[in-house]
């Protein structure tokens, strides 16, 4: 493209000119074609039609929870919810119930234990719950 002011040789795309700083004119875009937007699944095909299965299984989510408590919901997705519980778990279970049953000579575990017990059950109980609400995840 040659500059109206000074005839200088500029790119094709250059919005000023090399040679004395001017204006150049806007070239027009090009005439690119916008791809469609897509969804998923695809319009028109039911899931029962389809191959689509569920992404996560529930199985795993609850092996982790049993493992660490937390980590089922970071698998199902719920990091937020995993990191708060799995923080929660460290500092009163680990951090303070293991150093009171240390301490109590054994004592502290009429506490702890039933404790765990109950964070168990309601995690697992939870987990369960959104993971039944959401079929098109969990299999």
């Amino acid at each position: 493209m040659k500059c109206s002011s000074c005839g200088a040789s500029n790119r094709p795309n250059a919005r000023f000119c090399r040679g004395c700083g001017e204006a150049l004119p806007a070239q027009p875009a090009p005439n690119v074609p916008k791809a469609a937007p897509s969804s998923y699944p695809p319009a028109g095909v039911p899931y029962a039609a389809g191959t689509w299965q569920p992404t996560k299984d529930k199985a795993i989510a609850y092996i982790l929870e049993i493992l660490l408590l937390g980590l089922g919901w970071i698998y199902a997705g719920e990091t937020g919810t995993g990191i708060a519980i799995l923080v929660g778990w460290i500092i009163v279970g680990l951090m303070i119930g293991i150093p009171v049953d240390l301490a109590t000579g054994g004592l502290g575990c009429l506490c702890t234990v039933p404790m765990a017990i109950v964070a168990y059950g309601l995690s697992l109980t939870r987990l369960s719950k959104y993971m039944n609400a959401r079929p098109h995840i969990f299999r």
